[in-house]
């Protein structure tokens, strides 16, 4: 590659973002510099102004792409471009962080570095690289609007916070839902089980979707549960995480039922852990990878924080029940971290539940 071309390269680097449902909202620390992309548009956002792109960012595999000498510059966040090692340097807080093309990790001075979910890619002379990972390690808060498709990034002084918003009407998300506490082996069948995309059973709603649940309870403790990797954290830190999310249910309170009421006895849980939660096979039994306690206890990975007996028992239908859960996570190795709700039944009989409007804010504990 010629001194020209990788100048040029140099004056066009773009940027993964790698997006897992970024919130939408607005910047809080608005004195602060703060970059606006939008994807499929050309035209970004900053503290000079509107301006044109050469390529415009787009969303591919999860990951928005963006383009980082605009995001640095507009952050006024010094960035270098080395045509030797092929190596982007950003500098901030009195430190480097560095990255090259074709390698997938962002490199520290001490050595160290984060494995991002994507490698840096050069196309048409332009190098990506996942946003994410990058905003999070120059300690810049994200937010996502998906109803306009724009990333803002801003920079802060203050505890940077990254948002996680999941709603079902556009697709799943990338949540996974299971079942737990029931025989791994023998006809599943008798209990219904079901986990789906699904309208929500609203009057009149014919847009609005949710994640819904069923399953009837034959062994006397059914696990129904739903979890999410989210990626791009700091490895190995520390975060205070809030969480809120809505829950849609039909039964009501004070109700009675066999092994227990259909709405008491059924306990909604929540936890943030750094390993995978999934069922895993135990005496012929699936159970959990992690301590979600057993119905209406704690576990040491998954609080009880409530119940589905619907706010107004006098009302038919389903209704919207909200829930919130503060907690902390330290990271694994890799800055991965996953959300799980779900409920832990003690009521032997048919279940069906839906989620909608998940949060998720991390707050990194410096």
């Amino acid at each position: 590659m010629s001194k020209m071309s990788k100048a040029i390269m140099f004056a066009s680097i773009t940027l993964i973002s790698s997006m897992l449902a970024i919130p939408a909202g607005t910047i809080q620390a608005k004195s602060e510099p703060s970059v606006t992309f939008q994807l499929g548009k050309k035209t970004v956002i900053d503290y000079r102004g509107a301006h044109q792109l050469t390529t415009a960012p787009y969303l591919t595999n999860g990951n928005s792409m963006a383009p980082i000498r605009s995001l640095a510059e507009g952050l006024k966040i010094p960035i270098t471009w080395d045509p030797k090692t092929a190596k982007i340097t950003l500098s901030i807080s009195n430190t480097n962080l560095s990255i090259k093309l074709n390698d997938d990790r962002l490199w520290k001075e001490d050595g160290s570095y984060i494995r991002m979910p994507a490698q840096v890619i050069s196309l048409d002379g332009n190098a990506f690289v996942p946003l994410r990972v990058i905003a999070n390690a120059l300690h810049s808060n994200i937010v996502w609007q998906p109803a306009l498709g724009k990333i803002i990034v801003s920079k802060s002084d203050d505890v940077p916070i990254v948002k996680y918003r999941s709603s079902f009407d556009e697709g799943t998300d990338n949540w996974i839902g299971e079942f737990a506490d029931l025989p791994s082996q023998g006809d599943n069948t008798i209990y219904e089980l079901e986990h789906k995309r699904e309208l929500l059973p609203l009057p009149g709603n014919t847009k609005n979707y949710g994640y819904k649940f069923q399953g009837m309870n034959r062994s006397d403790d059914l696990f129904m549960f739903m979890y999410k990797k989210v990626s791009g954290l700091q490895p190995n830190a520390t975060y205070n995480v809030s969480m809120l999310f809505d829950l849609y249910t039909n039964e009501a309170g004070g109700s009675f039922g066999i092994g227990g009421s259909p709405s008491e006895a059924v306990h909604v849980k929540a936890g943030v852990v750094n390993m995978e939660p999934k069922p895993i096979i135990v005496d012929d039994y699936f159970r959990m990878s992690i301590d979600t306690g057993s119905q209406s206890q704690s576990g040491k990975q998954m609080q009880r924080i409530g119940n589905i007996a619907k706010p107004d028992a006098g009302q038919e239908g389903y209704q919207r029940k909200p829930f919130k859960y503060d907690t902390k996570v330290t990271t694994n190795k890799n800055g991965e971290a996953y959300l799980v709700i779900g409920t832990d039944s003690g009521y032997e009989g048919l279940t069906t539940l839906y989620y909608d409007n998940i949060q998720a804010d991390f707050s990194f504990e410096r």
